[in-house]
């Protein structure tokens, strides 16, 4: 079945890092999703939505001038809900990831990340998936550090 009309899913993540140490940081981390899209045959729109709430581990196994390679974690929980009624579910995320970070100025930096991602689904209190992916791309994060 495809969508036309499909709307951009857009998901966006905030976060906060504080540095325990030159090698050692952790974070929180706040994120929001939507996505809206119509099939051909439909009257009305499909609008779904998301909220995660989470942490982050970032351990800098190697740093070199304005270089450090990182492996790291992050853990979150998140609730989604598809259009529909009483559909909302709640997510455990695990993601863990190695990534490359790179200081381009003294309080801005730019990072590339590899990560796998384990979600476990709740809905009415019982688990009812599980799912395992390698974010293909990864991610990529611009810090600002104040």
């Amino acid at each position: 079945v495809s969508a036309s009309n499909a709307g951009q899913a857009v998901w966006s993540v905030l976060g906060l890092e504080y540095l325990l140490s030159e090698k050692l940081h952790v974070g929180l981390l706040f994120g929001l999703g939507l996505n809206s899209s119509k099939f051909p045959d439909a009257d009305e729109r499909n609008n779904d939505w998301g909220v995660d709430i989470g942490g982050t581990l970032q351990y800098n196994l190697i740093s070199w001038k304005h270089m450090a390679l990182y492996l790291g974690g992050n853990v979150s929980l998140g609730v989604s809900n598809p259009t529909g009624d009483d559909n909302a579910v709640t997510n455990i995320r695990l993601q863990p990831k190695l990534g490359v970070q790179w200081f381009f100025t003294h309080m801005m930096s730019l990072s590339t990340e590899y990560m796998q991602d384990a979600v476990f689904t709740v809905n009415d209190g019982n688990f009812t998936n599980a799912a395992f992916n390698t974010a293909a791309g990864g991610a990529l994060r611009l810090t600002a550090y104040f």
